[in-house]
Order: structure tokens, then C-alpha cells, then sequence
């Protein structure tokens, strides 16, 4: 059963695809995305946590890395619902960042 759709722009971005989500245990979604400017544009990172009930997001952050290079790849979230944030797909090079301790 459906609880909610939205739509979600970060400003400046006109292409965001993406990459990741899990759930805390509060059952907030958060999406990892690449964004650029266009779909031929370096690719950076964003994170974003949507609240449960309604659908609207409590915050986003973004990543820019190495030129063209930062985009994640997965979220995980751990048992106090701290969120890290994947930045490849190889687990033995996978580096995580801490995106956002529990708010």
C-alpha cells in the first residue's frame, strides 16, 4: 500500500538519478543520488531523509568529491539510525562517510 509519492529538485541540479535507499527504524526513507547539471556533467552526491508520514524531507546534504568521481553508490543506517553514505560499489576499496549523525 502506498503512503505517499513526492517529487524531489535540489536546486541548480537538472539531473538526479537514483542510486540507493534504506529505512531507519522509524521508518524514514533515505535516497542517495548522483546530481549534475545535466546527464553529460561531472556527478556529485546527494543525501536526502524524508519523513515517514508525509513524504516531505527533513534535509539533504551533498558531497562533492574528486572531479566527476563522487557519486554514491549505497546508504546504509545503523542501529541508532546514523546514516553512511557508500562511495563504491567494490566492498574491499568501499569508503564510507559519515553523512549526518542521528537527528
Amino acid at each position: 500500500v502506498q503512503l505517499w509519492a513526492t517529487l524531489f529538485k535540489y536546486p541548480g541540479e537538472g539531473y538526479i538519478s537514483p542510486t540507493g535507499l534504506a529505512i531507519d527504524t522509524f521508518g524514514n526513507p533515505y535516497i542517495t543520488a548522483g546530481i549534475a547539471q545535466t546527464s553529460l556533467s561531472p556527478v556529485n552526491s546527494l543525501l536526502v531523509k524524508f519523513n515517514s508520514t508525509s513524504g516531505s524531507p527533513i534535509w539533504s546534504k551533498t558531497y562533492f568529491g574528486s572531479y566527476g568521481k563522487s557519486a554514491f553508490y549505497d546508504i546504509e543506517i545503523d542501529k541508532l539510525n546514523n546514516s553512511m553514505a557508500l562511495l563504491s560499489k567494490n566492498p574491499k576499496s568501499n569508503k564510507k562517510i559519515e553523512a549526518l549523525e542521528n537527528e
